[in-house]
């Protein structure tokens, strides 16, 4: 049934040949520019901006994080602004009021994720066709 077979293997030594491969870049997109905004400010309470020395802290900067939201048929964009302030005598750390996240660093409201996942679950629309008609119907890109 087995035949004794030997074979005999030639290696023939070609240049050496470099693979290389191109991976993709993380990171998110930022919101379309044309999208319109809505500004909310989030601030801390007036007795928080009273230092333990006595003075009255100061704004320092805004931060501003961007989610996407959307009105039925209409996307607009919700600037949350959160005000940090500090003491000019540096004895009361530096105080930022609290965001309102409904998960800790998505770009989404909870109206998004609830249109998502009816049209996920209760429309069987995948997440692909949700992200191709974002692009092509309101020109927002989601990868």
């Amino acid at each position: 049934m087995f035949e004794d077979t030997k074979e005999t293997i030639e290696v023939i030594e070609d240049e050496e040949i470099e693979i290389t491969f191109k991976r993709k870049k993380g990171g998110r997109t930022s919101p379309p520019k044309e999208l319109p905004r809505v500004r909310v400010e989030h601030d801390i309470g007036d007795e928080e901006k009273v230092c333990s020395c006595g003075d009255t802290m100061h704004r320092v900067k805004e931060i501003i994080s961007e989610q996407y939201d959307i009105v039925p048929a209409k996307f607009q964009v919700i600037e949350n602004v959160r005000f940090v302030y500090g003491c000019r005598c540096g004895e009361k750390p530096v105080t930022t009021a609290l965001a309102p996240f409904i998960l800790p660093k998505t770009q989404v409201t909870a109206s998004f994720l609830a249109t998502i996942a009816v049209q996920k679950f209760e429309d069987a629309l995948p997440l692909y066709r949700q992200a191709k008609i974002f692009k092509n119907r309101f020109g927002v890109p989601f990868r």
